[in-house]
């Protein structure tokens, strides 16, 4: 047997060893009665629609083709990985992995809760603006975002989202939905999720990601945002149970770096990406330049994976992502006079 030949069945081997086991990502195939295995490949040539037509002969479904990276999303029978990756027009071929909003640490290990403190809170008519704003002197910097779009490539938005975000922050015209659920499911058999371009979700991550942005309302008055002037493009990546596939990851990303690219989004465009993945993708990476090589800010986040090392996630760990990571200091929710009160509006060290 050819080196090639016993490359090509490694690389097989591997890529159907990566798939996770229960979660619901294999479909049904028909015609052996077996699953198909969700990849990414990259193609050594233009992918031109003949070339990708020619490739998308090994799969049994394609899901996605961007020209402009020479890639594209399939499901192909295990059977057939290996004639796929031996394809000449074919330069890689990778699982499409997991990826997730933050919620409780991997290893199961949140460290001790947070006393539950009933504190008096203030009332304002004016924005309130809170400690984690106030470190970043947002409202001193005199600029507010105002014609600049962030994409919040996320959970997009559920469907009451006008009850928490002020009058007119979103872009409903470009907002879209990659991947997750359409019209329902077991869930909301009757009520569509589905919505606007595709952006209404059931997860709320989106909306808290995008109430930090512009600010929200509250019972004590409106809170402060960091940027109460953007508009919010929402892009739905993430289903009902916060997570999503690497492929949806890509067709966001992709979405807002055309938006970009055809003049559609004028004005300043950044990504607002708070997923944390552990694995890493080639094809992922070439999503986020081409963003960046039209002029898109792509932001993320260092995901909590730690506090082992090399512990920051992927894709915070590129260096052409602008990585934010959470600080803060001993016993920062405590109750005076260890902390300041009320620690949630005190100016701290």
């Amino acid at each position: 047997m050819s080196v090639r030949k016993v490359f090509v069945c490694l690389v097989a081997l591997i890529l159907i060893a990566m798939v996770p086991s229960g979660t619901g990502r294999a479909a049904s195939d028909g015609n052996n009665g077996g699953g198909t295995i969700p990849l990414l490949v990259k193609s050594r040539v233009p992918l031109t629609p003949d070339v990708a037509a020619s490739i998308g002969t090994h799969a049994v479904h394609v899901s996605y083709v961007w020209p402009e990276i020479n890639a594209m999303a399939v499901s192909v029978n295990p059977s057939r990985i290996a004639e796929l990756a031996a394809d000449p027009r074919v330069e890689l071929v990778e699982a499409d992995q997991q990826g997730q909003a933050p919620g409780r640490n991997p290893d199961g290990e949140d460290g001790a809760a947070a006393p539950a403190v009933l504190v008096p809170l203030p009332e304002s008519s004016s924005s309130i603006q809170t400690w984690n704003q106030d470190m970043a002197d947002t409202p001193g910097s005199g600029f507010d975002g105002t014609g600049v779009t962030v994409a919040v490539v996320d959970s997009g938005l559920p469907q009451n989202w006008e009850e928490f975000l002020p009058p007119g922050c979103v872009d409903l015209e470009h907002a879209a939905g990659f991947g997750a659920e359409g019209w329902g499911d077991f869930h909301s058999q009757v009520h569509a999720i589905r919505g606007v371009g595709g952006h209404v979700g059931l997860f709320p991550h989106g909306l808290a990601v995008s109430s930090v942005i512009t600010g929200f309302p509250s019972e004590l008055g409106p809170i402060g945002g960091a940027a109460p002037g953007v508009k919010i493009l929402p892009v739905r990546v993430l289903n009902q149970f916060n997570f999503g596939w690497f492929s949806w990851f890509t067709a966001g990303i992709m979405h807002v770096g055309r938006l970009k690219a055809d003049g559609s989004l004028p004005g300043p465009v950044v990504i607002n990406f708070s997923i944390q993945a552990s694995g890493n993708s080639a094809i992922l990476t070439s999503a986020i330049d081409y963003a960046i090589s039209h002029g898109v800010l792509f932001v993320t986040i260092a995901g909590n994976f730690g506090p082992f090392a090399p512990s920051i996630s992927f894709p915070g760990r590129l260096p052409q992502s602008i990585t934010a990571g959470a600080v803060g200091w001993r016993q920062e929710w405590s109750t005076p006079p260890t902390c300041p009160f009320p620690w949630f509006f005190a100016s701290v060290p």
